[in-house]
């Protein structure tokens, strides 16, 4: 196993640091009955409630719901990067208005849209009745991509309907050898250790889903009862797929001119916190170039670079340009009169030359006077105030 730092679940995160995912997308994937289905909730919650459910045939296979992790405010599922670790873990609680016999189900679900041809997924879940009869089941469906273990065969756990639970998973992806890959799993105050897939091993394919799925309660002719399952995402650590990425500047280098005040902290924010620099005496020129933090998208579908700039003297000319790392020269996007007042300049490209090899851009603001007159003082100030950097895969 590699022995990497994952989440463990006595280390949980609040919930509004849980990164790139920011709601859930809500789906019926199975429609057998004809119950009443709703949900609500504030994210990191979801509450999914279903009444009426009338199979006569009592087939528990009735209906499923799932809640998605969503990475766009609910308009697609997340895809989680299945060649990378992540960790997930999260709340449940599960009633029913009555003493119903038959079970209620929830849990982690994953799944692969296609691997070879196929849809292959796996839960891990507990199912439980109000009655507690028969046993509640703690486990996982021993397929396709989770590891299989059983809870209450291993660990005797108590769980009763109305109790509200932690459920987890950590995955530890082994880069050398992927079938190899280990997961670890957790059920309130219990662990499973670090195990392997089952079926010869799991299915490791880059593009991954996760949900909190429900199977609500399915009962025969002329239902009454609502049955309910109560999730609260505690945390999630990973990398989500197709997901933008928003660089920060990382170093610069003033090329024409000196700096008078401010460093690298100073790019970060709108703050007025300003790298400030004097033109060259010779040239009269202020030319900086900042490069940005690396990006994992090397080929991107748009690159949108923003810069807040202003210089002092009146009577200049401001540019804004991209290096492309094939050629080395600088491609200009935006130019204008300069203004003593903040200008926020918003510049976009799908050219993946400007993007080098690490991984990072390099914008340059430059600075020149608009004529040859003799300037009426010797020096003045350029500002940039804030350059930011956002990479769409």
């Amino acid at each position: 196993m590699n022995t990497k730092t994952l989440l463990l679940a006595s280390a949980l995160v609040s919930s509004s640091a849980v990164a790139q995912i920011n709601s859930f997308k809500v789906q019926n994937l199975w429609n057998n009955n004809t119950g009443v289905f709703t949900y609500s909730g504030t994210y990191p919650a979801l509450t999914m409630t279903c009444s009426n459910q009338n199979n006569t045939t009592l087939n528990t296979f009735g209906e499923r719901f799932v809640g998605w992790l969503s990475a766009d405010g609910g308009a697609t599922q997340a895809l989680i990067d299945g060649h990378k670790d992540f960790s997930l873990f999260f709340t449940v609680r599960l009633t029913v208005d009555a003493a119903a016999a038959r079970p209620v189900e929830a849990g982690l679900l994953m799944k692969y849209d296609n691997h070879r041809g196929f849809e292959p997924e796996s839960q891990f879940y507990c199912k439980v009745t109000r009655t507690g009869i028969p046993v509640p089941v703690v486990q996982t469906s021993a397929d396709w991509v989770m590891p299989a273990y059983d809870f209450m065969a291993e660990h005797n756990v108590t769980f009763t309907m109305g109790q509200t639970v932690l459920m987890g998973i950590e995955y530890d992806y082994n880069d050398a050898d992927p079938m190899q890959s280990m997961q670890r799993l957790t059920f309130g105050e219990f662990q499973s250790p670090w195990i392997n897939g089952n079926w010869g091993g799991p299915i490791y394919d880059p593009e991954m889903k996760l949900g909190m799925y429900f199977q609500p309660l399915v009962e025969a002719a002329n239902p009454t009862h609502t049955s309910t399952a109560e999730f609260n995402l505690v945390s999630f650590a990973g990398t989500v797929l197709n997901a933008a990425q928003t660089l920060q500047p990382e170093s610069f280098n003033i090329v024409d001119g000196y700096d008078f005040t401010g460093d690298l902290a100073s790019l970060v924010s709108s703050d007025d916190n300003k790298l400030s620099m004097f033109n060259d005496e010779i040239s009269l020129m202020t030319t900086v170039d900042v490069t940005s933090t690396a990006t994992s998208i090397l080929t991107p579908s748009n690159i949108m670079v923003r810069v807040e700039h202003s210089v002092d003297r009146p009577g200049m000319a401001v540019s804004l340009a991209l290096k492309n790392h094939t050629t080395n020269n600088f491609a200009v996007y935006y130019g204008a009169v300069g203004q003593s007042a903040d200008v926020v300049s918003d510049f976009n490209t799908a050219n993946a030359q400007y993007i080098s090899g690490t991984g990072r851009l390099v914008v340059r603001a430059q600075w020149m006077p608009i004529n040859d007159e003799d300037p009426a003082q010797d020096g003045w100030l350029h500002h940039v105030d804030q350059v930011s950097f956002q990479v769409n895969p």
